[in-house]
């Protein structure tokens, strides 16, 4: 009896809960199947639904379900990231608070701990994405949390520079406030995409002013179609991980290299799986300081 009692039954089913937006999702979903079958471990996945648009709160409706049905792990897309990510921050002490977080761990502590799955993605596909490509000033069309994502991964990478374009312009001169007082990068704001890559558009704005662009639109806010597209500039699209995009086609037409939200994505399923499986110890944060970046209810205060 004794010997019988010393046999291990099978392990429990680790339980991520997702939510956000289908097209963000699914490839994530599917990500994490695959990892946890070449890893060789139970997996039960379920998606927390919105009931109807996003509304405020809605993440903190999202989280009781989850822990109701006494899930791991919730991991968030668009639109909720920025929800997410202010409840985490509140809880955090003062002095560790301001990171970027798209998942939860629903161990019912205070304060409230996650990872930021994707940005850590993102910065995992640049090296071999920007290896021997320039990569010192890059235009950021969106300013919302897979833009602020985008930020901080191109941080990481050491670029020096970030303008960003948003048709909201306060909320790109927010990011750009929020990544300048984080890092100490230089950051502008552009006001139009109209003729971005006419040689005469406005003195310094040619051709070659930028290395490359991330398109990462929040879901409500289109970017206005760039034309003039070319070698060596270089294409990170982050918009539709479910399908391409307009401009990452007419990218790829014209010769450009683009790293699609797809293949970042598979990256993030797989760290979500494993962030949950250590509940977010060791090493769910990237080693930089941007990781200690000010909120940006910080910066308005400030």
């Amino acid at each position: 009896m004794a010997i019988a009692n010393a046999i291990p039954g099978p392990p429990q089913a680790t339980r991520i809960g997702l939510a956000g937006e289908d097209d963000r999702l699914v490839p994530v979903a599917e990500a994490l199947e695959r990892e946890a079958q070449r890893c060789d471990l139970p997996l039960r996945i379920r998606r927390f639904e919105l009931e109807g648009p996003y509304r405020p709160g809605d993440v903190a409706r999202l989280i009781a379900a989850a822990r109701k049905a006494r899930f791991d792990t919730l991991h968030v897309t668009a639109p909720l990231l920025g929800e997410l990510t202010e409840m985490i921050n509140d809880s955090a002490p003062e002095a560790t608070s301001g990171g970027l977080f798209d998942t939860i761990f629903l161990d019912s502590q205070y304060p409230l701990r996650g990872c930021d799955a994707g940005t850590w993605s993102l910065a995992a596909a640049l090296p071999e994405f920007l290896r021997a490509r320039s990569a010192d000033h890059v235009l950021i069309l969106g300013a919302g949390s897979e833009a602020h994502s985008a930020a901080l991964a191109l941080a990481a990478r050491g670029i020096t520079r970030l303008t960003f374009h948003d048709p909201d312009m306060s909320r790109a001169a927010t990011l750009a406030n929020l990544m300048q007082a984080g890092t100490g990068l230089r950051c502008a704001l552009l006001a139009s995409t109209d003729g971005i890559f006419h040689e005469f558009s406005r003195p310094g704005m040619t051709r070659g002013w930028i290395d490359g662009i991330v398109h990462a639109p929040a879901p409500d806010r289109r970017i206005p179609v760039i034309a003039g597209l070319a070698p060596p500039l270089w294409l990170i699209d982050l918009a539709s991980p479910g399908a391409e995009t307009r401009l990452s086609s007419e990218a790829r037409r014209a010769g450009c290299a683009v790293l699609d939200g797809r293949r970042i994505a598979g990256r993030r399923g797989a760290r979500v799986l494993h962030c949950s499986l250590g509940n977010g110890k060791p090493g769910c944060a990237l080693p930089w300081s941007a990781q200690q970046l000010p909120t940006p209810r910080q910066i308005a205060t400030r």
